[in-house]
């Protein structure tokens, strides 16, 4: 990636320091400032500029001054601020914006309180940044903080910061990823306000950002000498104070100015010493970028050996960010799953202490009752005045007690009207008696009544487990502690829930009620679905990875082995070899050739379908026009085979569509046509209109191919390839690739054959995209 492409990781590495501390190589005198200090506010300082300092140099090391700072005084304001507004800039590094910008929101919240202008305004540009990086869609929100930033800076004249947001600012407006919100002028205007304002700051770092982004725009107004030199000057700067990310965007930067006026050799040796600083910080999405840029270079001056090579290792970054993104989601969702599973456990527990005081209670009641049953027959044999006296008290004392279990009825009814957990009371033979709301809401019954018409027994509201299995198990132990099924609720949709049952039983045994609790676990169920979800997906794609460097190395291997063995043979009988042989060689070591170019060129294209790199753009077209060109174009190859290459088609058919992944698609699939003709075949073209879609078919009379093998067609992971009629040779990447962008446009890619009759492949383009 060489040019503009470039400047987005550059902006993403240098908007996220500021505003930051002045870094240099005396990490080792800050530590021994730290140890001879014993102010408060001193170290928090030193701590905040060592944080900086191996955000830069070494990120690992960088959260642990942030917990340092909380542990001097975890009550001062100031210092909670500051921690979560440096753990944002850490997680911000990492390109986990939604954590980014919840630490950066916690650290606002807490300035604005306090009416701290200076870190308010600082907390607008940080913000902006982590809307800048989230894509376009988010630009103009990125620009409103920054415009807010700039207002208390301009109100406040602290020149530090409202050079800042002018540099944000240009930044944003020079961004490629915002083509349609891209102003060269504002940025330009922005640029230079940024610049008039260097001699007031005091942060040498800042500065040499300051010279980086204004140099870009130079770059964009193509003055590209003065890019340079203030590129060099922000270089010099940042080599002075041993700032990695710094330097290594510099090389960078310088990089893609020599890539741009064709200084291949300057430009490689700038990526390369790159790659060193880049590697130094464990930066993939660095190393990525430097590797796709330095591929193009070695492409452009026909080192396709080197140009693949560093293709490679960007693929490899590619995937390491990828799964890198997904593991991150993954552990994300496994974080909010525990969360929320020790809060239900908490409630559950709070519950159960409830029950059991109220059991209690209960018992306390029936103790006190049979306690004054004996009272009352120990009173029958005194005297009637005590008698009387003692049904006095007796009297009093059962007015007590009944109140006490008043109250305690009105307990449970209220743990049983407000609990989360469905309880219920059943008959065995599955009539349900009781239910509290909770356990109507789970099953998302209108009302009790509606409830109670459902019986279990009869109706089985159960998907996954045995109601005779069920009360076997109930009946054997007693009870079933946390089963885990499917119920079907009242509209017919599946609730997932975990069950706990108490067998209620008569004096002699026999089986009164099932007692039970329900708790509704589907949004758990959900949460381990899509974790399982997520791992198949990571596995599918590692898989496909895999495969899909098998088949290229396998590609690459026969075509390579050829030069090698032609070039060697030819060194060897140089002097032996008639004009015959060696032309015949050469013509072996061109097809080779070709070969190597037409993957390469396959692998570039599909690279980029896979990184977004080509936009889809969908507009109006003459699908006819469009036709003839790519028959006009490939009339030449028909023309060596005496092929017949002919359209049969209306004359004009307008469409939607993207015209150059069309064109590709109908050259890919008519030039495979023609491979796999014998010579005075035919190749015809045309087209079918249905009620939604228009259909293209592309037919030859060619060699045919076989059920088994088409299934195998349009396929990353498998390899399917023969040789066409004069043993033409194909990567068998035309087809995924037109595969793919036929599934861009909504529409679909098919094959149909007969061996040693023909083939017609077709595709369909909805009537509206």
């Amino acid at each position: 990636m060489t040019g503009p492409k470039i400047y987005i990781l550059i902006l993403y590495f240098l908007l996220f320091f500021l505003p930051c501390s002045v870094f240099s190589n005396i990490s080792d005198d800050l530590s021994d400032s730290l140890r001879n200090t014993s102010d408060p506010k001193n170290k928090v300082v030193l701590y905040e500029q060592l944080f900086d300092y191996y955000l830069n140099v070494s990120p690992k090391l960088a959260p642990a001054y942030i917990d340092s700072i909380f542990l001097i005084n975890d009550n001062d304001f100031d210092n909670i601020a500051l921690a979560n507004k440096l753990k944002g800039d850490y997680y911000f590094s990492l390109s986990d914006f939604s954590q980014s910008l919840e630490f950066y929101l916690k650290s606002l919240d807490i300035y604005e309180k306090h009416k701290n202008l200076k870190f308010i305004a600082t907390l607008y540009n940080c913000i902006g940044q982590v809307y800048h990086y989230q894509g376009k869609d988010l630009f103009a929100k990125a620009v409103d903080y920054y415009n807010k930033a700039l207002s208390i800076f301009e109100m406040s004249k602290y020149s530090t910061g409202k050079a800042e947001s002018y540099r944000l600012l240009s930044e944003i407006y020079a961004d490629e990823i915002g083509v349609e919100f891209r102003n060269i002028d504002k940025a330009n205007e922005f640029g230079l306000y940024a610049m008039d304002l260097i001699y007031n700051i005091d942060n040498d770092i800042e500065v040499a950002d300051i010279y980086t982004t204004y140099s870009w725009v130079l770059f964009l107004k193509n003055d590209l000498n003065k890019a340079l030199s203030l590129q060099l000057k922000a270089l010099r700067i940042y080599e002075s104070y041993e700032h990695l990310t710094g330097v290594a965007n510099a090389y960078i930067n310088i990089g893609a100015y020599f890539s741009h006026q064709n200084k291949s050799s300057e430009a490689i040796k700038y990526y390369q010493a790159a790659i060193e600083k880049a590697t130094k910080l464990e930066n993939i999405d660095l190393l990525n970028n430097i590797y796709e840029s330095l591929s193009e270079i070695f492409y452009q001056i026909n080192d396709y050996k080197s140009a693949y090579d560093n293709y490679k290792l960007s693929v490899n970054a590619k995937f390491q960010i990828y799964n890198k993104s997904r593991l991150n989601k993954i552990t994300e969702i496994e974080k909010k799953y525990e969360a929320q599973k020790k809060d239900l456990e908490n409630q559950k527990l709070r519950k159960e202490k409830e029950t059991e005081g109220f059991i209690i209670i209960f018992i306390s009641v029936l103790t006190l009752i049979s306690i004054g049953f004996v009272i009352s027959f120990y009173i029958r044999h005194n005297t009637i005045k005590q008698k009387n006296a003692l049904i006095e008290k007796q009297h009093n004392e059962i007015k007590n007690l009944y109140n006490n279990l008043i109250s305690s009825e009105t307990k449970y009814e209220t743990i049983f009207n407000n609990s989360y957990l469905g309880i219920y009371r059943t008959t065995p033979d599955g009539q349900i008696l009781i239910a509290n709301p909770a356990m109507i809401k789970i099953l998302n019954y209108p009302s009790f009544e509606h409830l109670s018409e459902l019986n279990l027994e009869v109706d089985k509201p159960f998907r996954n487990y045995s109601r005779k299995l069920f009360k076997d198990q109930l009946e054997k132990n007693g009870r079933i502690i946390g089963l885990e099924g499917e119920w079907v609720a009242y509209d017919g949709s599946s609730i997932y829930v975990r069950e706990s049952v108490m067998l209620v039983q008569a004096n002699n045994g026999e089986p009164l009620y099932y007692d039970g609790f329900v708790e509704d676990i589907s949004e758990k169920r959900k949460v381990e679905l899509e974790l399982l979800d997520s791992q198949k997906q990571l596995k599918d794609l590692n898989d496909t990875k895999d495969k899909f460097f098998s088949i290229i190395s396998h590609d690459l291997k026969n075509p390579l082995a050829a030069l090698i063995t032609g070039s060697n043979f030819i060194t060897r009988f140089y002097d032996q070899l008639d004009d015959n042989e060696l032309l015949e060689n050469i013509k072996t070591f061109s097809d080779s050739a070709k070969y190597l170019f037409k993957l390469l060129e396959n692998l570039l294209e599909w690279s980029r379908s896979q990184t977004g790199a080509i936009e889809f753009k969908p507009k109006q077209y003459d699908l006819v026009q469009l036709i003839n060109a790519n028959i006009y174009l490939l009339r030449l190859n028909a023309k060596e085979k005496n092929i017949t290459l002919k359209a049969n088609t209306p004359d004009s058919i307008y469409c939607t569509f993207d015209e150059n992944m069309i064109t590709t698609v109908i050259r890919n699939l008519t030039s495979n046509a023609i491979k796999f003709t014998p010579n005075g075949g035919q190749v015809t073209i045309q087209t079918e209109m249905t009620e939604l879609n228009l259909i293209v078919k592309i037919t030859d009379t060619g060699i045919g191919i076989s059920s088994e093998n088409i299934s195998k067609l349009f396929r990353l992971d498998q390899s399917f390839k023969t040789l066409g009629s004069n043993n033409e040779s194909g990567t068998g990447l035309g087809l995924i690739i037109s595969n793919e962008f036929v599934e861009k446009h909504n529409g679909k890619i098919w094959a149909e054959s007969q061996l040693g009759v023909g083939s017609t492949f077709c595709f369909s383009l909805p009537i509206k995209v």
